[in-house]
């Protein structure tokens, strides 16, 4: 991942960021939330390991996150409820493991697509999920989820 760095680093005015489907291994850069412009980055389908990298919460135009077919793990990062033009999050088929709590989904008011299927969560399904007026697809299949909990 050393080229990546240094290939796309400095791109400012990068709109689209589509490396899926290749052989990618390593965890993200750091340098990868310099990429502030960024609407659409599609890493999926590779071998990307680490925790889901906190930089992300500086791309404030993001509306497409797919890294789908990973093996990002460590739990779901607060910075993803900072990507607030987020429509699509694509997550799954990744040992994030965790749970869903914790996270304000309430902020992703923008989301039509979340897809977290697959990816070893546990415990509870917030119901603050429901707050997502514009969400279209909510897929959790294939976790260890148990109930719908509360808003406290």
């Amino acid at each position: 991942m050393g080229g990546f760095r240094i290939i796309f680093g400095g791109l400012n005015e990068l709109l689209i960021l589509d490396l899926s489907r290749n052989l990618l291994s390593g965890s993200l850069p750091l340098t990868l939330g310099g990429l502030s412009s960024l609407l659409k980055l599609d890493l999926s389908n590779n071998q990307l390991v680490g925790s889901l990298p906190t930089v992300m919460c500086y791309m404030k135009n993001l509306t497409l996150l797919d890294l789908r077919n990973n093996r990002f793990s460590g739990g779901l990062t607060k910075s993803l409820q900072e990507m607030y033009s987020l429509e699509e999050m694509a997550l799954s088929n990744n040992p994030i493991g965790g749970d869903l709590q914790g996270l304000e989904w309430h902020s992703l008011q923008n989301l039509v697509v979340l897809d977290l299927s697959n990816t070893g969560l546990t415990g509870e399904i917030p119901e603050s999920i429901a707050e997502l007026k514009r969400l279209r697809f909510l897929g959790l299949r294939g976790n260890r989820l148990t109930e719908i909990s509360p808003q406290s």
